[in-house]
């Protein structure tokens, strides 16, 4: 055998006895095929109240609370194979979640999240569920508040956005949007009922409660208005007053449309007939001033 053949033969015979071992031990390097199921998509999404209501076109009151909860579909698999040579196949998802008011202020931060899991030839119908839920502001306005999912699919690079709608029901308030003292109301009780004017018999405490609207809010989505109240009797002669009676400094992601007040005065020995109450208010922020009055009576 020439020299030549000789080399050929051993390597042939080396390249032979390789693929063998290979295939004996499971050394062959695998390529991992992506298996497509369709198109990427969000189903059966519904909204949830926690009292037993489900739907997909939801409606809650300001200050209450709506889960929600979407399946995924259409969405690709890495086949591969396990240590004991059995086909699994790997699903890898990322989503996102915003919610804001008709106006397109956020209500809470982005929730995000990822789906990463193995699967069985068992699992062929599998799909996951993603759940999700949000406080509504108590001073949120009504209308229908956009939720935006955002969803990725690493393995089939696929993307899909789903806007569902989350209908609330929120406190009426009718404002200038100037810096202003509204809806000033008494109550013999801070249970109320609250009304405009109330008689009240003498000695007993009166409760005010009225709401602040139009002040500045800073970058950091911060808010500081003070309040002065005092009492006038018929004579517009001061009877009793407290600066600063009320200070509202706060700092919230939501930054609340309107603050709402409340404080109770008591009057020593005091004589029947119509009074008077001023509310003075000022936005630290935004460097403004408002003014509000207000009647009640005392009983003999």
């Amino acid at each position: 055998m020439s020299l030549n053949r000789r080399k050929i033969f051993f390597v042939t015979l080396s390249l032979a006895a390789s693929l063998f071992l290979i295939e004996s031990f499971g050394l062959r390097s695998q390529t991992p095929t992506v298996k497509d199921n369709g198109l990427l998509k969000v189903a059966d999404l519904r909204f949830d109240n926690f009292l037993g209501v489900v739907s997909p076109n939801l409606e809650i009151k300001s200050g209450d609370e709506a889960g929600m909860k979407f399946f995924l579909e259409g969405f690709s698999r890495e086949e591969r194979t396990d240590e004991a040579g059995r086909p699994e196949y790997r699903v890898q998802l990322t989503y996102s979640i915003d919610i804001q008011d008709p106006e397109g202020q956020p209500l809470q931060p982005t929730t995000s999240g990822k789906v990463q899991t193995l699967l069985g030839l068992q699992d062929e119908v599998w799909r996951p569920g993603i759940e999700w839920s949000v406080r509504i502001p108590e001073t949120a306005p009504s209308g229908r508040y956009p939720v935006l999912i955002r969803i990725v699919d690493e393995i089939g690079e696929q993307h899909v956005e789903h806007t569902a709608m989350l209908r609330v029901r929120g406190s009426a308030l009718k404002s200038s949007g100037q810096f202003e003292i509204l809806q000033v109301e008494f109550a013999p009780s801070d249970n109320g009922p609250w009304r405009p004017i109330w008689y009240f018999d003498s000695g007993s405490p009166v409760f005010v409660r009225y709401k602040l609207a139009g002040y500045a809010v800073s970058p950091e989505n911060q808010i500081v208005v003070a309040q002065d109240w005092a009492v006038l009797d018929a004579e517009d002669k001061e009877v009793i007053s407290q600066p600063e009676a009320v200070v509202e400094d706060s700092r919230g992601y939501y930054p609340p449309r309107f603050i709402q007040s409340y404080f109770s005065i008591s009057l020593r020995d005091p004589r029947p007939g119509s009074y008077k109450i001023r509310i003075d208010a000022y936005d630290k922020i935004g460097d403004k001033t408002a003014s509000a009055e207000a009647r009640f009576v005392l009983r003999p």
